[in-house]
């Protein structure tokens, strides 16, 4: 069997390149003897001359210059491999950091996330919830490389593509009042015993917020600590309550109106800064975006066939 390394093919085409065995020894770090030796001990092994030998050098032979073009072609192939396993290498030790606002985090992100993590196992993906604004403040600042957000501004050093539509919807009880409406407005919804998430919901503020914008005094009547539990009280008659469309769970007695308010449907937006870094380098930023938005917009098209 035929034996060679990469070392082989290099000498080989040092020597091509120098016309000679001890112009070669220089460019692959080895001694002029020691390049003679190896270059010799390879054509043993091939059994075949590489160079022919004379007072001025040495000249390639037709099996030298077949040898020389394979093996430009296998150290280019091998340099390339290189690198690829350097980039699988980079991703493995360094962490993709994703902050979120909180209902995209825990309705449309898991999906498109999970999708992208199924085609790049090797990836380390770091995934924080923050309000709106600070989501931008994160990405813009480079402690993040990805956002989404509700934010509707812009900010100097931050693009923005649309990513999903997220719609709030009024959870009332079944057989009140308010379950024979089309729409409900907000301030008629606050009337009503609430229903609040918290102690620490940044939807909750958001809609804190609109009651105080809006001259609206929201008192809960009750606090828990997530919609599921809102909407089972709700459905036993506690009271109503405010949940984001996308997580709606469906409990018998309860009944969802949608809000006529217009602060109540908003675009989501992902967002990364203007500048590159190593995962916009290798693409992986633009395919993580594109896979979050494709998966977005299934469950839309499956949620209008409904």
């Amino acid at each position: 069997m035929i034996r060679f390394d990469l070392s082989d093919l290099r000498l080989v085409l040092a020597v091509e390149r120098a016309g000679s065995v001890s112009g070669a020894a220089e460019a692959v770090h080895l001694a002029p003897s020691s390049a003679a030796a190896k270059l010799a001990a390879l054509e043993r092994g091939l059994d075949v001359t590489l160079f022919r030998r004379t007072s001025r050098g040495a000249v390639p032979t037709e099996a030298g210059r077949a040898f020389a073009r394979h093996a430009r072609t296998i150290l280019s192939e091998a340099s390339d491999l290189q690198a690829s396993l350097e980039r699988f290498a980079r991703r493995k030790r360094a962490v993709l950091r994703i902050v979120s606002n909180e209902n995209a985090l825990r309705s449309f992100l898991p999906e498109g996330l999970g999708r992208f993590l199924e085609v790049h196992p090797e990836m380390t993906v770091e995934v924080d919830e923050c309000a709106s604004e600070q989501v931008v403040e994160e990405v813009a600042s480079g402690l993040a490389d990805v956002g989404v957000t509700a934010f509707a501004g812009e900010c100097p050093s931050v693009t923005f593509e649309p990513y999903a539509v997220d719609r709030l919807v009024a959870v009332v009880p079944e057989g009140s009042v308010l379950a024979d409406l089309e729409r409900v407005d907000f301030a008629r919804l606050a009337a009503e015993p609430y229903v609040s998430i918290g102690p620490v919901s940044a939807m909750q503020d958001f809609l804190d917020e609109r009651a105080r914008i809006s001259g609206i005094r929201l008192v809960p009547r009750i606090r828990v600590a997530n919609w599921e539990a809102a909407v089972a009280l709700v459905a036993r008659g506690a009271g109503v309550t405010v949940v984001p469309a996308f997580r709606l769970i469906e409990r018998e007695g309860a009944v969802t109106v949608p809000l006529s308010d217009a602060w109540s449907v908003r675009t989501l937006r992902l967002c990364r800064r203007m500048r590159e870094n190593e995962f916009e380098e290798e693409g992986l930023l633009d395919e993580l975006l594109r896979t979050l938005r494709e998966s977005a917009a299934r469950n839309e098209a499956d949620r209008n066939a409904r």
